[in-house]
């Protein structure tokens, strides 16, 4: 009997030309790009686009070109400037199709060199203005083109082809010149389970979600379920929307970057950056200005930790949230805020943690007219310290200047006035009504700081304070504008100084005042960085007197006949090199002095010393280890004030040199 094998090899050649599409499709060949060119407002879709017939091809037609719809080469859409001129708007017959851009290998909608508006009209009811599917591997852009009036969002950019879930990763999504405004939902909206490298420059997004049946919308949403990550927000202005101006959201969120983006009126956050079920890293703001937003100008909260924050150079005004709300679950880490103006806002900085904040600066920005100006919360207690809230401009707060509510944090030569508060509030349970903390005997007491007692003015002339504090503090004096409870506040840093290991400190203000009976007010920080609350003010009634200028005496004509003096005992000289163990800064003695610059070596910070002094730290062992630890730190400051106090000394390592002693 004779077999007939054709229908059998039909069948093959059938498998394998499905196995080779299946390839191509997969992404081996991108390899030819199309471009279609736009060239009429019409919204019709009566034929493909072709290229030699006038007035031939409309957006709607581009669109579902086989090309588009079928294809698996890159596509991009061009608006020709020729036929647009600076402004045009199109108003589509129908929904614009769906993109499948993972297909493709990419998709670019560009109007460079014009500016292209779609409009809703009345043709397209509960839809997205364009709905595009992209992939890891498959960049999307979109140039110049704004999306008004629909029902969903604006822009919609998802992984996958799952709409609802967008399931798949998305990567080198660009928009620029780019708007969506009036959207039922959200203006913008970029899902994926992985997002990472997005680049958004000047974007218009105005008074989106309004029609949201789930809660309001936001203006521009982007959230990677897993991670998020390399997002850049360049320019552009979010407006009035119902939710936040910008969210980004995902499980980790790393490497964003935001600057010169205005954000004002929204009803929810200006900003807001959301790490859901892990931490977030490296988050740049600069140039940003917020304002008049319903909530905080600035949110960045993780379920975990947040490290490598900056925050520099912005403008926050009139929010009725915090002006900026840093806040973690498990440690603040590394965060910078500086330059920058936080004014008539709920809090104007607020850093929030359920554990320990470290290496954190607050630095050179002013807080005028909010409810608190600066408010710091470690509710995990002391972390390994490096926190600082300095040379700040903080004023006319309803409520306190700077709330300190658990940890440690160094505060340093800020300017506080006005305020309906206290200038600087240790918070703790049983707080006063009237914020001030009392000092206690010997104290004892912990808390916030360690509610460190603040300093006793007793005394002053015309050149000079005295009084008491903690024995080795730093005491920093301030001019007083009056508080109503008689402590602080610190308008006009005038000088400071180290108490000595009885806690007696004098501190210079020839030169420094104005006018007689100028009151003054001070802080004491102790060697871990831990600062007190303002101290009572203190009026001094001494007249101002001019400085007095040091005078040479005349040499006299004669020189009187020398006396024998008794030769002095002599004493050890030390060698070039040579020093005390526990002299850190080689002025020939140990004090309290050599405990402080022990502790600020352990964040790189560091203080004069003599000029051929070791600088702490190097050496092997390392000069200022006095514990022979291996590094110098808290340790060695605590075993230099024992010495100091003349207390049992603290335990050493074996073959550690005694301090006192010579250094070979």
């Amino acid at each position: 009997m004779r077999v007939n094998l054709r229908p059998a090899r039909l069948v093959l050649l059938a498998v394998v030309a499905a196995v080779v599409a299946l390839a191509w499709y997969s992404g081996a060949s991108h390899a030819a790009p199309v471009t279609l060119n736009v060239n009429t407002i019409a919204g019709n879709n009566d034929h493909d686009c072709e290229p030699l017939i006038i007035d031939d091809c409309s957006l709607l037609e581009a669109l579902n070109d086989p090309k588009v719809q079928s294809g698996t080469d890159p596509v991009t859409i061009r608006f020709l400037p020729s036929v647009f001129g600076s402004n045009s708007h199109i108003t589509p017959d129908a929904p614009l199709p769906l993109i499948d851009a993972a297909r493709l290998g990419g998709f670019t909608l560009d109007a460079t060199g014009t500016n292209i508006s779609i409009d809703k009209g009345n043709c397209c009811f509960n839809t997205d203005g364009i709905d595009i599917r992209g992939s890891p591997t498959s960049p999307i852009s979109i140039i110049n083109v704004d999306f008004l009036f629909w029902d969903r969002a604006g822009i919609y950019i998802c992984g996958g082809l799952n709409g609802g879930y967008c399931p798949d990763g998305l990567s080198n999504v660009t928009l620029t010149n780019a708007g969506a405004n009036f959207s039922d939902l959200t203006g913008i909206a970029i899902r994926g389970s992985d997002v990472s490298n997005v680049q958004i420059t000047d974007v218009e997004i105005h008074e989106n979600g309004t029609g949201a049946p789930e809660g309001p919308g936001q203006g521009v949403y982007i959230q990677g379920y897993s991670s998020l990550s390399g997002v850049t927000i360049t320019g552009g202005d979010t407006r009035g929307s119902e939710g936040n101006g910008v969210w980004m959201s995902g499980g980790t969120i790393s490497n964003i970057n935001i600057a010169g983006l205005e954000s004002e009126m929204n009803k929810g956050r200006g900003v807001y950056i959301f790490a859901e079920n892990s931490g977030i890293s490296g988050v740049h703001v600069s140039g940003y200005y917020g304002h008049d937003n319903l909530n905080d100008a600035l949110n960045v909260t993780a379920f975990a930790g947040v490290t490598g924050l900056t925050i520099d150079g912005n403008s926050v005004l009139q929010d009725n949230g915090s002006g900026a709300t840093i806040a973690a679950g498990s440690g603040l880490n590394n965060i910078s805020i500086t330059g920058s103006h936080f004014n008539r806002n709920n809090a104007g900085i607020s850093v929030d943690s359920a554990s320990k904040i470290e290496n954190t600066v607050i630095e050179m920005n002013t807080a005028t007219g909010n409810r608190s100006g600066v408010w710091f919360s470690d509710m995990g207690g002391a972390g390994s310290g490096g926190n600082f809230i300095r040379q700040n401009q903080i004023g006319g707060s309803l409520a306190d200047g700077i709330d300190v509510y658990g940890g440690s944090v160094t505060i340093s030569r800020n300017t506080t006035y006005l305020n309906g508060g206290i200038g600087i509030d240790l918070v703790d349970a049983g707080d006063p009504s009237s914020g001030v903390t009392p000092n206690d005997a010997g104290d004892g007491d912990s808390g916030p700081n360690g509610l460190l007692n603040y300093p006793v003015i007793v005394d002053s002339t015309a050149q000079e304070v005295t009084g008491t504090a903690c024995g080795g503090c730093l005491v920093e004096l301030f001019m007083s504008d009056g508080n109503f409870s008689g402590y602080g506040d610190g308008n006009g840093f005038l000088g400071d100084a180290f108490a000595d290991d009885l806690g007696n400190f004098t501190i210079s203000i020839c030169g420094k005042i104005q006018n007689s009976g100028t009151p003054m007010t001070a802080t004491a920080t102790d060697i871990f960085g831990n600062t007190s609350e303002f101290s009572y003010r203190f009026v001094p009634d001494d007249a101002l007197e001019d400085c007095p200028t040091a005078t040479l005496s005349p040499t006299p004509f004669a020189s009187p006949t020398p006396t024998a003096t008794p030769s002095p005992s002599p004493s050890p000289t030390l060698a070039p090199g040579q020093r005390k163990q526990g002299d850190l800064n080689c002025d020939g003695k140990i004090d309290g002095l050599d405990a402080l610059l022990a502790v600020l070596a352990k964040f790189e910070l560091t203080l004069p010393a003599g000029a051929d002094c070791t600088p702490i730290g190097q050496g092997s062992p390392k000069f200022g280890n006095v514990n022979c630890s291996g590094a110098v730190d808290e340790g060695d400051a605590l075993a230099i004030l024992a010495f100091v106090a003349k207390v049992t000394p603290l335990p050493q390592q074996p073959g550690c040199k005694a301090l006192g002693q010579l250094l070979s």
